[in-house]
């Protein structure tokens, strides 16, 4: 599923929101390589409006709660947005989205 999905997956350390594994999908939906989205955080490849949405999300996950259809236009590496509904869960040291 991680490879062959066409939904964005990435998996995120919960203590400072840093990419540390992203599935294929980023390179197919977004044209970055792996190694582009790794080291990177949270709110890097978001639109700057959705800030306040992403961090409002974030609380709740680091509260305990999940996120659920947590809508984020992600920027394409040809600098055009695409909207995406993300599902968020924490697990423990990671988060998965």
């Amino acid at each position: 599923v991680w490879r062959t999905s066409r939904d964005l997956l990435v998996v995120i350390r919960a203590s400072d929101g840093i990419y540390v594994n992203a599935n294929p999908a980023w390179a197919d939906e977004l044209g970055y390589a792996e190694s582009a989205v790794l080291g990177r955080g949270i709110d890097e490849f978001a639109h700057p409006d959705d800030g306040p949405a992403i961090q409002a999300g974030w609380d709740r996950l680091m509260g305990g709660a999940s996120v659920d259809d947590l809508e984020v236009r992600m920027r394409a590496a040809d600098g055009s947005y695409r909207t995406y509904a993300w599902n968020v869960r924490r697990e423990g040291d990671f988060v998965y989205a």
